[in-house]
């Protein structure tokens, strides 16, 4: 549960929506208070006022015979109306409404009233099973104490009403808000729901499966696309790892069945002539070494570390041309050799290994006395090198898996080879971030090119 995003944002909601009623509500309470008591005791003091001003007429009118009556505050409709009392200095009550019993002793406590001044206001607290009381009280003339006070219990009531509604329906709507807050987030991550179930059609094994940009919000149309180049990237692996598997178990299928022909005797080898035997199987056993050499340094060549040293280029083309003289002697080719001093950053091993690839192979399909060239010059921020023969040359069709593994072109596909040669030299040069291409000659020839980063020395030339 806590793992999931959506009851986490709820959580956090639910904790500022839970934070923001009890603040903004306290401050209300209080408010409400402030409200009720000032409200309170604004009358209370318009009461005495007027109690007062009675009380001062009553006495001055000094009429023989007449009744003097304190005017009473009992008309409120509500069910705790003011009250109003008029003692004497004693605090014996004279006339008016009786004091309610909480408040005869508590009397006894007050100060002693100014005269004529402004009434004083004082609180009492409440008994068991009774709401306190607000009182406004003042000596309007000599020797009489003037009360005018209210209980505190409507207050209370309001207050408590309010808290009984705000813990009835805060709670109510916190929830309400919650649950609409999962439903959007709901709604939101239906884009992310789409791409975990492309996902997981993937993962079942259909890599043609793909997010549509369509249906995905405007902030997650970056990472859709993000995700779809690597499921483009991972279905051409896969394709390739396939092709690269069957090519694998292909190639290294027939020398398995040419040895085991040789064994049974259908290879044109008599049964009992061991020797011609072992020899059969052992030059197909050193075909599958070749291939498997092969296979482990294309896996090397893939995890070569781009280099980083400057090297001069004509000592590497003239050891890579000592390396191949033998092929060419027995054909009696002409090895040509151009290359200038040029200074290139790469591994001189590596790329003396691509040269003599590029060379056994132009040797290998090239006609009897013709010419093998290799070449280069510095252009621009580049060192281009050219291995040029007169052999059938390469089919336009041919060229674009021609560096692939176990690609092989149709125009020498009855030579000797196991289609990993130039694979192996493309591996090479993309760890140089270089380039090597097969240029097209019009059919005469072919010509091998190769680009790799050029040294300072070699730039600056």
């Amino acid at each position: 549960m806590f793992r999931s995003i959506r009851f986490r944002v709820v959580l956090l909601i639910f904790g500022y929506l839970a934070l923001a009623v009890l603040l903004s509500r306290t401050i209300y309470y209080y408010r409400l208070s402030f409200l009720l008591r000032e409200n309170q005791e604004s009358f209370l003091q318009d009461s005495y006022s007027i109690m007062a001003a009675a009380c001062r007429s009553s006495l001055e009118e000094k009429a023989p015979g007449r009744k003097r009556e304190l005017p009473s505050l009992t008309e409120s409709s509500s069910s705790y109306p003011p009250f109003v009392s008029l003692l004497d200095s004693a605090m014996v009550w004279q006339e008016g409404q009786s004091l309610p019993k909480m408040l005869t002793q508590d009397l006894f406590q007050l100060e002693p009233a100014s005269l004529n001044g402004a009434p004083r206001l004082a609180s009492f607290g409440s008994s068991p099973g009774e709401a306190g009381f607000r009182v406004a009280w003042g000596m309007p003339v000599p020797g009489r104490i003037l009360v005018v006070g209210q209980s505190l219990q409507p207050q209370q009531d309001l207050v408590w009403s309010y808290l009984q509604i705000i813990l009835l329906v805060a709670p109510l709507i916190i929830i309400v808000l919650c649950w609409l807050a999962w439903y959007m987030l709901s709604w939101i991550f239906v884009p992310l729901n789409r791409i975990s179930q492309t996902a997981r059609l993937i993962e079942a094994g259909d890599l043609q499966q793909r997010i549509d940009l369509k249906d995905v919000d405007t902030e997650l149309i970056g990472m859709a696309g993000t995700i779809n180049t690597m499921l483009n990237r991972l279905e051409n692996t896969h394709q390739a790892l396939s092709r690269y598997g069957a090519d694998v178990a292909h190639e290294l299928q027939t020398p398995i069945n040419s040895m085991l022909r040789s064994i049974a005797g259908e290879g044109g080898l008599p049964p009992d002539d061991k020797d011609a035997v072992i020899a059969a199987c052992a030059s197909q056993a050193q075909r599958m070494g070749k291939i498997c050499q092969n296979l482990l340094l294309l896996s090397r060549a893939d995890a070569t570390v781009k280099p980083v040293t400057s090297i001069d280029l004509e000592p590497v083309a003239c050891d890579a041309l000592d390396l191949v003289a033998f092929l060419a002697k027995p054909r009696e080719l002409v090895l040509e050799n151009t290359v200038p001093s040029l200074i290139a950053v790469a591994n001189a091993n590596q790329i003396e290994q691509v040269l003599v690839n590029l060379l056994s192979n132009s040797i290998r399909f090239s006609p009897q006395g013709g010419t093998v060239s290799l070449a280069g010059h510095l252009e621009r921020s580049q060192v281009v090198l050219w291995v040029t023969d007169q052999g059938p040359g390469i089919p336009a069709s041919d060229r674009l898996q021609l560096f692939n593994r176990f690609s092989k072109s149709r125009a020498g596909w009855q030579k000797v080879g196991n289609g990993l040669g130039l694979a192996i030299c493309k591996s090479i040069i993309d760890a140089h971030s270089g380039t090597i291409t097969c240029l097209d000659t019009g059919g005469r020839g072919t010509r091998m090119e190769v680009r790799l980063p050029a040294g300072v020395q070699s730039a600056e030339s």
